[in-house]
Parts: structure tokens; C-alpha cells; sequence
């Protein structure tokens, strides 16, 4: 049985890792971890999973770090450095899940990954990381030839825009098509353009809607053919088991570095 902490557990996300967690016997969840000031602070993890009561309840890191295996991060940006940079420093591999960091933040994150294995997931479900890989495929054979849009949608609460998810798969186009990213680039468009749509321009588009879970189409055109990969999750249960296979990975993995969800897919030897 592998030991866990989630941090971030009462998010929605956090929520499904710990319901999911409980349910499973491969597992003990040893802490779930809030914001202080949380006002569900103090509710017992079982309880917030959907269970009967385990005795540990939701709260902020305060105190020492319990003996565990791994660690999930599913907060916010800020509060995901600290708790990385909490975690090597006890030498606990950690998955990070959290969506939005600037550039100083992730490179405070892969910094720690000098000292404790670091698996950076902006998603955690396996059809994404297919799809990925489908991408960076088609990016390589159709070059610059063909143009590519990418077009995200998630529900009206995500505070990160484009997601984490759609930039990672602009960045696999760009580097199979040996480009910038920053230069290929082109999030969102408006008024009227100046000549023609530039070649090897990379559209990146996000909608914010309802409860759609998450929905990614990445758009290959070129003269008259159109290709369109499209990923839909019907709901968050998706991104918490996938969160569990890869934590399992992770727990498993001594050498420190930065991994990426392929790794934990690669099929054993």
C-alpha cells in the first residue's frame, strides 16, 4: 500500500483524488491539505471523499510533513511552489497537477526536481497524452504547410486561460516543426488582420463556460484537407484516476529530475 498526501484536497479536483483514494486498497491517505483559513478546515477526509470518517481531517501544512510515498498538487500556483519546494525538502516525489504558474514560478518548481522527482502534468488523463503524442506526430510529417489551431474549453470558474494542457500541446507543434513557441504563437484573434494568416502561426483559442470539464480539438488545414483530433472528458473522475496511476509511477521512481505523464505510460520493459 503506498502512502499519499493531496494537496489542494478541497478543491474539485482534490476532492475526486481523495474519494477515489479512499476507495482503493492500494492506497492510504495519510493527508489532504487546504489554504489556511479554509473554512473546510477540520472536515474529516472521509467524510469529503464520500466515505465513512478515516480520523484525519482537511488542513493547512503546519506542522511536519507525514511519512508518505508521494504527493499530489492540485492548488493554485503560488501555493504549489511553496508546497514543492516543502516536499524536497523532506525528499517526497510530488506530481504536479496545478495549472497557470508564470515562468519564475515553474522554474522555482524544476529546481526542485535537482533534488526529488518532479512529474509536471497540466493533464492528467491518458487520451491526452495520446493525443499529444497524435499531435507532435502529424506536426512533423505536415510541417509548417499546414495550419494548426487549437481550441480549449473548460467550465466558467477555471481562473487560467489558455489551460495548461492546450499550451503543452502548442509547445509539442512548435518543437516538432522545429520553432519558438513564443514567435509561433497566437492566442486569440480580433479586428481586422493585415494580409494573410503568417505561415507556421500556431492559433491557441479558450472558452469559459457552463461545467464543461474540459474539452481540447487541435485543428491540422492545408490546401483543401482539414484533420481535427478532439478530446472530451465527461467528468473530473478522468483526471483523478489518472492522477492515481501516475502518483504510482512516481512513488516508485528514486531518481530525481522532471518527468512528464509519458513517462509514467511507457509500457514496462
Amino acid at each position: 500500500m503506498r502512502r499519499l498526501i493531496v494537496h489542494g484536497a478541497a478543491g474539485r479536483l482534490g476532492r475526486r483524488i481523495v474519494a477515489l483514494a479512499l476507495r482503493d486498497p492500494d492506497w492510504e491517505l495519510v493527508a489532504g491539505y487546504v489554504r489556511p483559513g479554509d473554512p473546510r478546515t477540520g472536515t474529516d477526509l472521509g467524510v469529503w471523499g464520500g466515505q465513512p470518517p478515516v480520523g484525519r481531517a482537511l488542513a493547512p501544512l503546519v506542522d511536519a510533513v507525514p511519512a508518505a510515498d508521494v504527493a499530489i498538487d492540485v492548488s493554485v500556483p503560488a501555493a504549489s511552489v511553496r508546497f514543492v519546494q516543502r516536499m524536497a525538502q523532506a525528499g517526497l516525489p510530488v506530481l504536479v497537477a496545478t495549472t497557470g504558474h508564470d515562468p519564475g514560478e515553474r522554474a522555482a518548481i524544476e529546481r526542485c526536481a535537482g533534488r526529488i522527482p518532479v512529474l509536471w502534468a497540466p493533464n492528467l488523463s491518458v487520451g491526452i497524452a495520446l493525443l499529444g503524442s497524435l499531435v507532435e506526430r502529424l506536426a512533423a510529417v505536415l510541417g509548417t504547410e499546414a495550419d494548426v489551431e487549437i481550441v480549449e474549453a473548460h467550465h466558467r470558474h477555471k481562473r487560467d486561460a489558455p489551460s495548461g494542457t492546450a499550451l503543452a500541446l502548442a509547445r509539442r507543434v512548435a518543437r516538432a516543426r522545429g520553432q519558438a513557441l513564443r514567435e509561433a504563437l497566437r492566442t486569440g484573434r480580433h479586428g481586422r488582420s493585415e494580409g494573410q494568416r503568417p505561415q507556421g502561426e500556431i492559433g491557441l483559442h479558450a472558452v469559459r463556460a457552463g461545467e464543461i470539464v474540459g474539452e481540447h480539438t487541435v485543428v491540422f488545414a492545408w490546401g483543401r484537407e482539414r484533420l481535427e483530433l478532439v478530446h472530451r472528458a465527461g467528468d473530473r473522475d478522468v483526471f483523478a484516476a489518472g492522477a492515481l496511476r501516475v502518483a504510482g509511477f512516481l512513488a516508485d521512481t528514486t531518481a530525481p529530475g522532471l518527468y512528464g505523464v509519458e513517462d509514467a505510460l511507457q509500457p514496462p520493459p
